[in-house]
């Protein structure tokens, strides 16, 4: 039978364009239900990092954080949620995300037109 996977990201979407902070959302479950989302530059450098809480244990909770990022240096980059393994410190479950980074195209960043 399938399930939800461990963890889903339901913002952003792959491709969005993010403003400054990033807002993620999404459900998930883990140990304790803690997770970590990041956001990295599309040189695989990280600019910001926090911790997430989420249902755990096998039930899933809501979960939505923010991530100060400023202006990145480069308009593409990715968001991480994963859960860090309580045995050995590893990324377990992890959903990466493409994204754009609002304020690195126009700063100040207040939407777009369609």
């Amino acid at each position: 039978m399938a399930g939800f996977p461990p963890i889903s990201v339901r913002q952003p979407l792959a491709y969005d364009i993010v403003d400054d902070p990033v807002t993620v959302c999404g459900i998930g479950t883990g140990f304790e239900g803690q997770f970590v989302a990041r956001v990295l530059n599309s040189g695989g450098t990280e600019i910001a990092k926090v911790p997430v809480r989420a249902g755990g244990t096998g039930t899933w909770g809501n979960y939505n954080a923010t991530l100060a990022i400023g202006v990145p240096a480069t308009a593409q980059g990715t968001l991480e949620v994963f859960e860090i393994s309580q045995e050995d410190g590893s990324e377990l479950n992890s959903v990466v995300v493409p994204i754009t980074f609002g304020p690195a195209l126009l700063n100040p960043y207040r939407g777009f037109a369609q």
